[in-house]
């Protein structure tokens, strides 16, 4: 159970990466706004916009994270046994 509720916090750690999520949807979907824009001025600009929706993120990947890892703890005991 210990191992499930780590992984479920790693999962919150990917907010961490958040802001390169962002940058590749904005990228994919207005590309004309990064024409002649280097990665530094661009993070300049966004500020921390980059990480709107982290809230969200976190509440998606707790349950995510804990349920994925709760089923192979599942399934790895049953294997053993």
């Amino acid at each position: 159970m210990l191992l499930t509720v780590i992984e479920s916090l790693i999962g919150l750690g990917e907010v961490v990466l958040l802001p390169l999520d962002v940058l590749k949807i904005k990228r994919q979907t207005n590309p004309e706004a990064f024409r002649g824009r280097g990665i530094f001025k661009i993070v300049a600009d966004e500020g921390f916009g980059l990480y709107r929706g982290w809230g969200w993120t976190m509440a998606r990947n707790f349950p995510g994270s804990f349920a994925v890892s709760w089923t192979n703890l599942q399934y790895m005991t049953k294997q053993t046994s």
